[in-house]
């Protein structure tokens, strides 16, 4: 990750990822990034983690690694309010972490999204956040098509916030209402 000054073109700082202990990186893994709405703090999103960072030091604040049966992270998009992240797998599951904590605070299958075929591989290899609905989002396909997912009208939101007492949440799978688009 690079900070440059875009009035002469000065490299403020750089840091590497740092990779999760006993990961390695594939040789050509893109790592992709966006700005929280206070523009002050950055995700990274890179196969292996999502991480948090501060500009313009690139101070990292926090780190997120799935667990490994989940496969590589294909991408992941703050909310339109900056509240959730939503990380994509390539397994085809969905992840909806609390952005400040980065705490989990749900999983969706895939099966919650698409129809059962097993000899068709198809996950999720983009996530666009709806610019106005913070807890709507939708999933662009390896097969070219697309799912827009909410939570489903009864819940109103994503999981639930862990507790803070212990520190640690159960994941929970929650219901989804999800719509397919006409490719376009």
């Amino acid at each position: 990750l690079c900070v440059w000054n875009t009035d002469g073109w000065e490299k403020q700082a750089s840091k590497f990822l740092q990779m999760p202990g006993g990961r390695a990186a594939a040789p050509l893994a893109d790592t992709r990034v966006q700005f929280h709405s206070d523009q002050t703090h950055l995700l990274a999103v890179h196969e292996t983690q999502i991480a948090i960072y501060e500009a313009p030091k690139l101070e990292c604040l926090k780190q997120w690694v799935p667990r490994e049966a989940s496969g590589p992270i294909t991408h992941a998009v703050y909310s339109c309010d900056s509240q959730l992240i939503y990380v994509s797998f390539e397994d085809g599951s969905v992840g909806v972490l609390t952005a400040l904590t980065l705490r989990l605070r749900c999983r969706i299958l895939p099966t919650a999204y698409l129809p059962s075929n097993p000899s068709l591989r198809v996950y999720p290899l983009v996530v666009a956040a709806h610019p106005s609905e913070p807890n709507q989002f939708a999933l662009g396909l390896t097969d070219g098509g697309v799912h827009v997912l909410e939570p489903l009208e009864s819940e109103g939101k994503w999981g639930t916030n862990p507790p803070i007492e212990n520190g640690a949440g159960p994941s929970t799978t929650s219901g989804v209402a999800g719509s397919e688009q006409p490719q376009r």
